[in-house]
């Protein structure tokens, strides 16, 4: 099995019964909740703050991980990362302009906070040995972007799934 990102707008979390939602789903194609990542990006959350902190526990309680997309791309707030218990947080690809050294202080810095926090980090865009490089450096184990493949649809995914090797075409 392997864990699918889904990524959510903040219209969605003014649903009523948002995580019972994503519960029934689950139940109905028997797909066990820790399967289960739901991706919120920066303005989700800092709209109503209080608000989403409910769905965050609610949605760990029931067994869901969440994770913070694009870090980095709007008006980042670290208060966030304080007061909001993501499991993941997905860096934005700006981060990975390696030429430019307060670029690369500021990567530094949230990869260690991040790690200090026990919050996964993915980077995401990455394009280039040179980055994967640089992210093994900072102990970053994850990543995505075209240096690994590109954006498939549901029948590819699923096809590479069944394969026993991972391969690009």
């Amino acid at each position: 099995p392997v864990t699918v990102s889904v990524n959510f707008s903040k219209i969605s979390l003014e649903t009523s019964g948002f995580v019972n939602h994503l519960l029934r789903i689950t139940e109905k194609y028997g797909v066990p909740s820790k399967y289960l990542e739901i991706e919120f990006t920066e303005t989700c959350c800092m709209e109503n703050e209080e608000k989403f902190n409910e769905i965050l526990a609610q949605l760990k309680q029931a067994g869901f991980m969440a994770s913070l997309d694009d870090f980095g791309k709007g008006y980042s707030s670290i208060n966030m990362l304080k007061n909001m218990n993501f499991d993941i947080l997905k860096l934005d690809r700006v981060f990975l302009t390696l030429d430019e050294e307060r670029g690369r202080i500021i990567l530094d810095s949230i990869v260690q906070m991040a790690q200090d926090l026990n919050i996964q980090i993915i980077s995401e865009g990455v394009e280039t040995l040179e980055q994967i490089t640089y992210l093994k450096k900072l102990k970053c184990e994850k990543a995505q972007g075209y240096f690994f493949d590109q954006p498939l649809t549901a029948e590819d995914f699923t096809e590479r799934l069944h394969n026993r090797y991972y391969t690009m075409q």
